[in-house]
C-alpha cells in the first residue's frame, strides 16, 4: 500500500474485495413480510435478519438493510398497542456511487470484473451521468431523457422491450456464457441477436 499513489489504493481495494466476494459463500438471511388489515385499510411490514454474513464480511460496499419484527403466523389476529398518524413526503432514491453501481451490475449479471469499470466510463464519456463532489453518479438531462425515451418506446405496439432495464443485456451475457461453455452455437446466437436488434431499431 505504501508503494501506491493515494488515489490508486481505493481502486485496488475495491477490485480485490469484489473478486474475493465473488468466490465467497452467499450471505444468508431470513425475511418476513407481514400484510394486515386494520380498520378497512391494508398495511405491510417487512423484517430481515442476516443469519450468516459470509461474503458481506468482505464486500463492505454492499449491505442488507432491514430490521427485526416480532414473529407472526398466517391468519393471526393482533391488536396494535399504538396508532400514530405521521405526516411525511416521498423522497427520491439516493444517488449511487461507482461501487454501488458495480454491485447492482453484478447482481443483474451485466459485465465482468474487467468490463464493468469500462461500462461506467462509457456512460460518463457520453455525459449520461456526472460525478458529484461526494463521488456519486448524478444523471444528466441527457441521461434522463434517454431513459424516458426507452420507456416511451417500450409502450409502443411494436416496442415491448424497455431498454433502460437490464433484462436484454443480462440475457445476452448469459448466452455468451453458454457459448464459452460450449452449450450454445455462436452463429445461432448472433442471428438471434441481430434479429432482435433489427426489430428494436
Amino acid at each position: 500500500r505504501e508503494h501506491m499513489d493515494a488515489g490508486h489504493w481505493p481502486v485496488y481495494e475495491l477490485i480485490t474485495r469484489h473478486f474475493l466476494a465473488t468466490v465467497s459463500a452467499d450471505a444468508q438471511g431470513s425475511q418476513t413480510v407481514v400484510d394486515m388489515k386494520l380498520g378497512g385499510e391494508f398495511f405491510s411490514a417487512t423484517g430481515l435478519i442476516v443469519t450468516a454474513r459470509n461474503y458481506l464480511e468482505i464486500a463492505t460496499f454492499d449491505s442488507w438493510g432491514g430490521h427485526q419484527i416480532p414473529p407472526f403466523f398466517v391468519g393471526e389476529e393482533v391488536r396494535p398497542s399504538v396508532l400514530e398518524m405521521e405526516e411525511s413526503r416521498t423522497t427520491p432514491p439516493p444517488l449511487l456511487s461507482e461501487s454501488e453501481l458495480i454491485t447492482l451490475m453484478d447482481r443483474n449479471g451485466i459485465g465482468t470484473d474487467a468490463t464493468m469499470p469500462q461500462h461506467i466510463k462509457t456512460i460518463k464519456d457520453r455525459e449520461y451521468v456526472s460525478e458529484t463532489e461526494g463521488r456519486l453518479l448524478l444523471p444528466s438531462q441527457l441521461g434522463v431523457a434517454l431513459v424516458l425515451g426507452f420507456k416511451a418506446y417500450a409502450g409502443l405496439p411494436n416496442g415491448g422491450i424497455d431498454l433502460s432495464l437490464p433484462n436484454l443485456r443480462r440475457a445476452m451475457e448469459q448466452e455468451m456464457g453458454r457459448i464459452a461453455a460450449g452449450q450454445q452455437n455462436k452463429a445461432t446466437f448472433l442471428e438471434q441477436c441481430l434479429a432482435e436488434m433489427t426489430r428494436i431499431f
